[in-house]
């Protein structure tokens, strides 16, 4: 299982909490558990987008 933050830095998230609260303010507008688990959803779609051949 990973951190938030492993997850974060595989998905090319910036470590800054700017860039941090950037991409999660994406997200604020839903509660507690939809928040994270949207959140965590977008940053797998990040990583398996990343792990893709062009």
């Amino acid at each position: 299982m990973s951190t938030i933050g492993e997850l974060e830095r595989r998905a090319g998230i910036g470590s800054s909490p700017e860039a941090r609260t950037a991409f999660w303010m994406r997200f604020h507008h839903l509660d507690g558990a939809a928040c994270l688990n949207a959140g965590v959803a977008e940053l797998n779609r990040l990583i398996a987008e990343k792990r893709r051949p062009r």
